[in-house]
Protein backbone atom coordinates (compact mmCIF):
# COMPACT_ATOMS: atom_id res chain seq x y z
CA UNK A 1 0.00 0.00 0.00
CA UNK A 2 2.49 2.29 0.87
CA UNK A 3 4.46 1.74 -2.26
CA UNK A 4 1.47 2.31 -4.46
CA UNK A 5 1.03 5.87 -2.89
CA UNK A 6 4.47 6.42 -2.88
CA UNK A 7 4.16 5.69 -6.74
CA UNK A 8 1.07 7.95 -6.97
CA UNK A 9 2.83 11.20 -5.53
CA UNK A 10 6.05 10.26 -8.15
CA UNK A 11 3.62 9.90 -10.73
CA UNK A 12 1.56 13.66 -9.91
CA UNK A 13 4.64 15.22 -9.19
CA UNK A 14 6.09 13.81 -12.71
CA UNK A 15 2.70 15.68 -14.24
CA UNK A 16 2.93 18.95 -12.31
CA UNK A 17 6.54 19.23 -14.06
CA UNK A 18 5.22 18.55 -17.38
CA UNK A 19 2.74 20.76 -16.69
CA UNK A 20 5.48 23.34 -15.93
CA UNK A 21 7.12 22.58 -19.01
CA UNK A 22 3.85 23.18 -21.16
CA UNK A 23 3.52 26.41 -19.59
CA UNK A 24 7.19 27.25 -20.53
CA UNK A 25 6.56 26.11 -23.98
CA UNK A 26 3.37 27.90 -24.47
CA UNK A 27 5.49 31.45 -22.84
CA UNK A 28 8.30 31.30 -24.66
CA UNK A 29 7.80 32.65 -27.74
CA UNK A 30 6.09 36.02 -26.42
CA UNK A 31 9.66 36.43 -24.92
CA UNK A 32 12.06 35.42 -27.41
CA UNK A 33 10.18 37.02 -30.81
CA UNK A 34 11.65 40.31 -30.25
CA UNK A 35 15.56 39.06 -30.25
CA UNK A 36 14.62 36.24 -32.71
CA UNK A 37 13.41 39.28 -35.45
CA UNK A 38 16.46 41.36 -34.43
CA UNK A 39 18.66 38.64 -35.10
CA UNK A 40 17.34 37.88 -38.84
CA UNK A 41 16.53 41.35 -39.34
CA UNK A 42 13.17 41.67 -39.70
CA UNK A 43 10.27 44.06 -38.92
CA UNK A 44 7.59 44.47 -35.81
CA UNK A 45 5.10 43.86 -38.37
CA UNK A 46 7.28 40.60 -39.32
CA UNK A 47 7.09 39.22 -36.41
CA UNK A 48 2.90 40.04 -35.39
CA UNK A 49 2.94 38.18 -38.62
CA UNK A 50 5.28 35.29 -37.15
CA UNK A 51 3.19 35.53 -34.21
CA UNK A 52 -0.56 35.00 -35.90
CA UNK A 53 1.08 31.92 -38.13
CA UNK A 54 2.25 30.41 -34.65
CA UNK A 55 -0.65 30.87 -32.73
CA UNK A 56 -2.45 28.82 -35.69
CA UNK A 57 -1.47 25.83 -33.42
CA UNK A 58 -4.83 24.56 -32.44
CA UNK A 59 -5.35 23.96 -36.26
CA UNK A 60 -2.67 21.08 -35.91
CA UNK A 61 -3.53 20.19 -32.24
CA UNK A 62 -7.25 18.86 -32.55
CA UNK A 63 -5.95 15.41 -34.67
CA UNK A 64 -3.55 15.03 -32.19
CA UNK A 65 -5.21 15.31 -28.50
CA UNK A 66 -7.77 13.36 -29.99
CA UNK A 67 -4.92 10.09 -30.34
CA UNK A 68 -5.97 10.58 -26.26
CA UNK A 69 -8.85 8.64 -27.25
CA UNK A 70 -7.51 5.53 -28.79
CA UNK A 71 -3.74 5.17 -27.19
CA UNK A 72 -2.63 4.74 -24.16
CA UNK A 73 -2.10 8.01 -22.31
CA UNK A 74 0.93 7.05 -20.53
CA UNK A 75 2.91 6.42 -24.05
CA UNK A 76 1.01 9.58 -25.16
CA UNK A 77 1.83 11.81 -22.44
CA UNK A 78 5.96 10.94 -23.03
CA UNK A 79 5.49 10.75 -26.73
CA UNK A 80 3.97 14.08 -26.39
CA UNK A 81 6.71 15.81 -24.14
CA UNK A 82 9.88 14.16 -25.86
CA UNK A 83 8.67 15.56 -29.37
CA UNK A 84 7.93 18.74 -27.35
CA UNK A 85 11.62 18.89 -26.22
CA UNK A 86 12.97 17.84 -29.65
CA UNK A 87 11.48 20.57 -31.79
CA UNK A 88 12.27 22.75 -29.01
CA UNK A 89 15.84 22.39 -29.75
CA UNK A 90 15.65 22.10 -33.70
CA UNK A 91 14.05 26.12 -33.15
CA UNK A 92 17.11 26.44 -31.33
CA UNK A 93 18.89 25.67 -34.84
CA UNK A 94 17.09 28.18 -36.42
CA UNK A 95 19.20 29.20 -39.37
CA UNK A 96 16.76 31.93 -40.83
CA UNK A 97 13.10 33.35 -39.73
CA UNK A 98 10.65 31.59 -42.18
CA UNK A 99 12.50 28.27 -40.19
CA UNK A 100 11.92 29.68 -37.04
CA UNK A 101 8.52 29.95 -37.62
CA UNK A 102 7.68 26.82 -38.98
CA UNK A 103 9.58 24.60 -36.36
CA UNK A 104 8.02 27.24 -33.50
CA UNK A 105 4.56 26.44 -34.95
CA UNK A 106 5.06 22.68 -34.23
CA UNK A 107 6.92 22.56 -30.82
CA UNK A 108 3.96 24.84 -29.74
CA UNK A 109 0.90 22.44 -31.06
CA UNK A 110 3.23 19.74 -28.86
CA UNK A 111 3.76 22.18 -25.66
CA UNK A 112 -0.51 22.47 -25.38
CA UNK A 113 -1.21 19.29 -26.57
CA UNK A 114 0.92 18.43 -23.71
CA UNK A 115 -0.62 20.97 -21.20
CA UNK A 116 -4.83 19.23 -22.40
CA UNK A 117 -3.39 15.64 -21.89
CA UNK A 118 -1.90 16.42 -18.71
CA UNK A 119 -5.14 18.18 -17.33
CA UNK A 120 -7.43 15.37 -18.49
CA UNK A 121 -4.90 12.66 -17.02
CA UNK A 122 -5.22 14.59 -13.81
CA UNK A 123 -8.42 14.68 -14.57
CA UNK A 124 -8.43 11.29 -14.49
CA UNK A 125 -6.56 9.75 -11.52
CA UNK A 126 -7.78 12.20 -8.79
CA UNK A 127 -10.60 11.11 -6.90
CA UNK A 128 -14.28 12.32 -6.59
CA UNK A 129 -13.38 15.66 -4.45
CA UNK A 130 -9.98 16.45 -5.10
CA UNK A 131 -10.09 17.12 -8.91
CA UNK A 132 -10.56 20.84 -8.39
CA UNK A 133 -7.60 20.95 -5.96
CA UNK A 134 -5.19 19.02 -8.56
CA UNK A 135 -6.41 21.17 -11.15
CA UNK A 136 -5.08 24.16 -9.40
CA UNK A 137 -2.08 22.43 -8.73
CA UNK A 138 -1.26 22.21 -11.82
CA UNK A 139 -2.28 25.51 -12.94
CA UNK A 140 0.40 26.72 -10.11
CA UNK A 141 2.89 24.68 -11.78
CA UNK A 142 2.38 25.69 -15.33
CA UNK A 143 2.67 29.87 -13.87
CA UNK A 144 5.99 28.68 -12.86
CA UNK A 145 7.07 27.06 -15.77
CA UNK A 146 6.09 30.21 -17.38
CA UNK A 147 8.16 32.49 -14.70
CA UNK A 148 11.16 30.46 -15.95
CA UNK A 149 11.64 31.96 -19.09
CA UNK A 150 12.65 35.07 -17.47
CA UNK A 151 15.54 33.45 -16.38
CA UNK A 152 17.10 32.89 -20.14
CA UNK A 153 15.61 36.62 -20.85
CA UNK A 154 18.30 38.02 -18.27
CA UNK A 155 20.76 36.41 -21.26
CA UNK A 156 19.16 37.80 -24.48
CA UNK A 157 21.20 40.80 -24.74
CA UNK A 158 24.86 39.26 -24.10
CA UNK A 159 24.80 37.90 -27.89
CA UNK A 160 22.42 39.12 -31.13
CA UNK A 161 22.38 34.86 -30.87
CA UNK A 162 21.43 34.57 -27.11
CA UNK A 163 17.90 33.62 -27.59
CA UNK A 164 18.50 30.36 -28.98
CA UNK A 165 18.94 29.19 -24.68
CA UNK A 166 15.15 30.27 -24.53
CA UNK A 167 14.89 26.86 -26.63
CA UNK A 168 17.64 24.40 -24.92
CA UNK A 169 16.25 24.90 -21.34
CA UNK A 170 13.43 22.20 -21.48
CA UNK A 171 16.72 19.55 -22.27
CA UNK A 172 16.62 19.77 -18.50
CA UNK A 173 13.35 18.10 -18.09
CA UNK A 174 13.96 14.85 -20.65
CA UNK A 175 15.64 13.20 -17.20
CA UNK A 176 11.54 12.99 -15.67
CA UNK A 177 11.03 12.01 -19.47
CA UNK A 178 13.15 8.87 -19.43
CA UNK A 179 11.83 7.92 -15.77
CA UNK A 180 7.88 8.33 -16.78
CA UNK A 181 8.52 6.04 -19.71
CA UNK A 182 9.83 3.27 -17.56
CA UNK A 183 7.40 3.38 -15.12
CA UNK A 184 4.22 4.09 -16.30
CA UNK A 185 1.14 4.70 -14.36
CA UNK A 186 -2.12 3.46 -14.14
CA UNK A 187 -4.21 5.67 -17.24
CA UNK A 188 -7.83 5.81 -14.79
CA UNK A 189 -8.65 6.05 -11.73
CA UNK A 190 -9.86 2.84 -10.96
CA UNK A 191 -13.61 3.08 -10.18
CA UNK A 192 -15.32 2.75 -6.57
CA UNK A 193 -16.51 -0.67 -7.64
CA UNK A 194 -12.97 -1.82 -7.96
CA UNK A 195 -11.30 -0.65 -5.30
CA UNK A 196 -14.15 -1.86 -2.70
CA UNK A 197 -14.31 1.66 -1.78
CA UNK A 198 -17.61 4.03 -1.23
CA UNK A 199 -18.96 5.54 -4.00
CA UNK A 200 -20.02 9.14 -4.61
CA UNK A 201 -22.78 10.22 -2.75
CA UNK A 202 -24.02 11.26 -5.83
CA UNK A 203 -23.63 9.09 -8.40
CA UNK A 204 -21.24 8.86 -11.63
CA UNK A 205 -21.08 11.88 -14.28
CA UNK A 206 -23.15 10.98 -17.11
CA UNK A 207 -21.97 11.84 -20.85
CA UNK A 208 -23.17 15.89 -21.62
CA UNK A 209 -25.22 15.66 -24.49
CA UNK A 210 -23.55 17.23 -27.64
CA UNK A 211 -26.04 20.06 -27.70
CA UNK A 212 -25.40 21.51 -24.16
CA UNK A 213 -21.80 20.93 -24.38
CA UNK A 214 -21.56 22.95 -27.76
CA UNK A 215 -23.26 25.74 -25.69
CA UNK A 216 -20.46 25.54 -22.67
CA UNK A 217 -18.26 26.13 -26.03
CA UNK A 218 -19.82 29.05 -27.04
CA UNK A 219 -19.94 30.19 -23.65
CA UNK A 220 -16.38 29.61 -23.21
CA UNK A 221 -15.58 31.17 -27.47
CA UNK A 222 -17.32 34.37 -26.44
CA UNK A 223 -15.81 35.04 -22.86
CA UNK A 224 -12.32 34.60 -24.57
CA UNK A 225 -13.30 37.50 -27.17
CA UNK A 226 -12.82 39.44 -24.41
CA UNK A 227 -10.27 37.61 -22.24
CA UNK A 228 -7.67 37.30 -24.59
CA UNK A 229 -7.74 41.09 -25.79
CA UNK A 230 -7.42 42.18 -22.26
CA UNK A 231 -4.74 40.05 -21.34
CA UNK A 232 -2.31 40.54 -24.61
CA UNK A 233 -2.95 44.51 -25.48
CA UNK A 234 -2.34 45.42 -21.69
CA UNK A 235 0.72 46.13 -21.63
CA UNK A 236 0.49 48.58 -24.59
CA UNK A 237 -2.38 50.18 -22.83
CA UNK A 238 -0.64 50.76 -20.02
CA UNK A 239 2.92 52.59 -21.96
CA UNK A 240 0.48 54.38 -24.35
CA UNK A 241 -2.73 55.08 -23.14
CA UNK A 242 -1.52 55.40 -18.93
CA UNK A 243 2.29 55.92 -20.01
CA UNK A 244 3.86 53.73 -17.50
CA UNK A 245 7.46 52.64 -17.75
CA UNK A 246 8.87 49.15 -18.40
CA UNK A 247 9.84 49.10 -14.73
CA UNK A 248 5.95 50.33 -13.96
CA UNK A 249 4.45 47.92 -16.24
CA UNK A 250 6.41 45.11 -14.64
CA UNK A 251 6.03 45.93 -11.12
CA UNK A 252 2.02 46.72 -11.83
CA UNK A 253 1.63 43.22 -13.28
CA UNK A 254 3.58 41.60 -10.34
CA UNK A 255 1.62 43.60 -7.75
CA UNK A 256 -2.09 42.08 -9.13
CA UNK A 257 -1.07 38.57 -10.33
CA UNK A 258 0.12 38.52 -6.34
CA UNK A 259 -3.63 38.57 -5.74
CA UNK A 260 -4.18 36.40 -7.76
CA UNK A 261 -1.48 33.81 -7.00
CA UNK A 262 -2.59 33.66 -3.27
CA UNK A 263 -6.46 32.51 -4.74
CA UNK A 264 -5.21 30.44 -6.75
CA UNK A 265 -3.25 29.04 -3.85
CA UNK A 266 -4.89 28.98 -0.49
CA UNK A 267 -8.22 28.35 -2.49
CA UNK A 268 -7.17 25.37 -4.43
CA UNK A 269 -10.14 23.28 -3.45
CA UNK A 270 -12.98 25.64 -3.48
CA UNK A 271 -14.30 24.33 -6.40
CA UNK A 272 -14.12 20.89 -4.95
CA UNK A 273 -16.35 22.39 -1.93
CA UNK A 274 -18.69 24.92 -3.72
CA UNK A 275 -18.88 23.48 -7.17
CA UNK A 276 -17.82 24.70 -10.65
CA UNK A 277 -20.68 26.53 -11.80
CA UNK A 278 -20.73 28.78 -9.18
CA UNK A 279 -16.70 29.81 -9.32
CA UNK A 280 -16.86 29.92 -12.97
CA UNK A 281 -19.66 31.93 -13.68
CA UNK A 282 -18.16 34.25 -10.83
CA UNK A 283 -14.58 34.39 -11.65
CA UNK A 284 -15.74 34.93 -15.34
CA UNK A 285 -18.02 37.89 -14.82
CA UNK A 286 -15.83 39.33 -11.97
CA UNK A 287 -12.31 39.25 -14.29
CA UNK A 288 -14.56 40.98 -16.98
CA UNK A 289 -16.13 43.59 -14.72
CA UNK A 290 -13.25 44.45 -13.13
CA UNK A 291 -10.69 44.69 -16.05
CA UNK A 292 -13.04 47.00 -17.85
CA UNK A 293 -12.92 49.02 -14.74
CA UNK A 294 -9.07 49.28 -14.88
CA UNK A 295 -8.98 49.75 -18.63
CA UNK A 296 -11.61 53.23 -18.34
CA UNK A 297 -10.15 54.13 -14.83
CA UNK A 298 -7.06 56.43 -13.78
CA UNK A 299 -4.68 55.59 -10.82
CA UNK A 300 -5.01 54.89 -8.35
CA UNK A 301 -8.28 53.04 -9.22
CA UNK A 302 -6.51 50.60 -12.03
CA UNK A 303 -4.12 49.12 -9.22
CA UNK A 304 -7.47 47.76 -7.35
CA UNK A 305 -9.29 47.11 -10.27
CA UNK A 306 -6.33 44.84 -11.70
CA UNK A 307 -5.97 42.95 -8.98
CA UNK A 308 -9.17 42.45 -8.19
CA UNK A 309 -9.68 41.03 -11.90
CA UNK A 310 -6.56 38.66 -11.49
CA UNK A 311 -8.35 37.44 -8.22
CA UNK A 312 -11.26 36.68 -9.56
CA UNK A 313 -10.14 35.26 -12.45
CA UNK A 314 -7.96 32.76 -10.28
CA UNK A 315 -11.83 31.33 -8.99
CA UNK A 316 -12.50 30.28 -12.40
CA UNK A 317 -8.84 29.13 -13.60
CA UNK A 318 -8.51 25.62 -12.11
CA UNK A 319 -12.24 24.82 -14.02
CA UNK A 320 -11.58 24.91 -17.37
CA UNK A 321 -9.23 21.76 -17.75
CA UNK A 322 -11.57 19.77 -15.89
CA UNK A 323 -14.83 20.45 -18.48
CA UNK A 324 -13.89 18.03 -20.98
CA UNK A 325 -13.10 14.99 -18.20
CA UNK A 326 -16.02 15.69 -16.67
CA UNK A 327 -18.22 16.17 -19.22
CA UNK A 328 -17.77 13.18 -21.52
CA UNK A 329 -17.12 9.52 -21.79
CA UNK A 330 -13.40 8.31 -21.27
CA UNK A 331 -13.24 7.64 -25.26
CA UNK A 332 -14.28 11.20 -26.40
CA UNK A 333 -12.24 13.34 -23.67
CA UNK A 334 -9.38 14.31 -26.32
CA UNK A 335 -11.82 14.77 -28.88
CA UNK A 336 -13.97 17.50 -26.41
CA UNK A 337 -10.84 18.74 -25.12
CA UNK A 338 -9.54 19.59 -28.53
CA UNK A 339 -13.39 21.58 -28.94
CA UNK A 340 -12.99 23.64 -26.71
CA UNK A 341 -9.57 24.35 -27.20
CA UNK A 342 -10.33 24.90 -30.56
CA UNK A 343 -13.54 27.54 -29.10
CA UNK A 344 -11.25 29.55 -27.03
CA UNK A 345 -8.95 29.97 -29.72
CA UNK A 346 -11.88 31.60 -32.57
CA UNK A 347 -13.33 33.74 -29.62
CA UNK A 348 -10.17 35.50 -28.74
CA UNK A 349 -9.01 35.25 -32.62
CA UNK A 350 -12.39 37.01 -32.65
CA UNK A 351 -12.00 39.24 -29.94
CA UNK A 352 -8.19 39.97 -30.99
CA UNK A 353 -9.96 41.24 -34.70
CA UNK A 354 -13.05 43.53 -33.38
CA UNK A 355 -10.21 45.69 -31.30
CA UNK A 356 -7.72 46.56 -34.44
CA UNK A 357 -10.85 47.44 -36.15
CA UNK A 358 -12.23 49.72 -33.38
CA UNK A 359 -9.03 51.06 -32.07
CA UNK A 360 -9.42 52.53 -35.56
CA UNK A 361 -12.07 55.26 -33.99
CA UNK A 362 -12.13 54.48 -30.24
CA UNK A 363 -9.40 54.41 -27.79
CA UNK A 364 -7.75 50.89 -26.31
CA UNK A 365 -9.83 51.08 -22.91
CA UNK A 366 -13.32 51.45 -24.35
CA UNK A 367 -12.75 49.44 -27.67
CA UNK A 368 -12.07 46.30 -24.65
CA UNK A 369 -15.33 47.83 -22.63
CA UNK A 370 -17.25 46.92 -25.69
CA UNK A 371 -16.32 43.29 -25.58
CA UNK A 372 -16.97 42.83 -22.50
CA UNK A 373 -20.91 42.74 -23.34
CA UNK A 374 -20.11 39.29 -25.21
CA UNK A 375 -18.05 37.98 -22.47
CA UNK A 376 -20.61 38.86 -20.00
CA UNK A 377 -23.11 37.06 -22.26
CA UNK A 378 -20.74 33.79 -22.50
CA UNK A 379 -20.34 33.76 -18.19
CA UNK A 380 -24.58 33.19 -18.39
CA UNK A 381 -24.21 30.66 -20.59
CA UNK A 382 -21.27 28.86 -17.98
CA UNK A 383 -24.60 28.33 -16.06
CA UNK A 384 -25.20 25.53 -18.44
CA UNK A 385 -22.49 23.92 -16.71
CA UNK A 386 -23.96 20.39 -14.52
CA UNK A 387 -22.79 19.64 -11.06
CA UNK A 388 -19.71 17.62 -11.37
CA UNK A 389 -17.83 18.54 -8.38
CA UNK A 390 -19.61 15.50 -6.28
CA UNK A 391 -19.65 12.92 -8.71
CA UNK A 392 -17.04 10.13 -10.08
CA UNK A 393 -16.12 10.63 -13.78
CA UNK A 394 -18.00 8.36 -16.47
CA UNK A 395 -15.81 5.03 -17.54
Amino acid sequence: MKTAEQSERRFRLGMYVLAGLAGYGGTVTTQAISYVADDFGKSQSTQSFALAIIRLDWILLIPLVRLYDRRGAPRLTTTLAAMSILCSCLVALSHNFVYFVITQLIARTFFTALAVVVAVRLAETSSTGQRGCTSATAIISAGIGSGLTLVPLALADTSISAWRAFYVVPVLVLPLILVLAAHPVRQRLLSAEQTGQPSAENGTLSHLPTRKFATLALGLALCMVFINPSTQLLNEYLRDAREFSSPQISFYLAFTNIFGAMVLVGGKGLSDKYGRRTLAVLGVSGYVIFQTVAYMTNTPTIWLAGSAASAMASLALPIIPLMPAELSRGNTRGQRSGDLLAASRIGGLIGLTFVSVLVRSLPLGQAIAILALPALAGSILLLQLPATHDRELSP
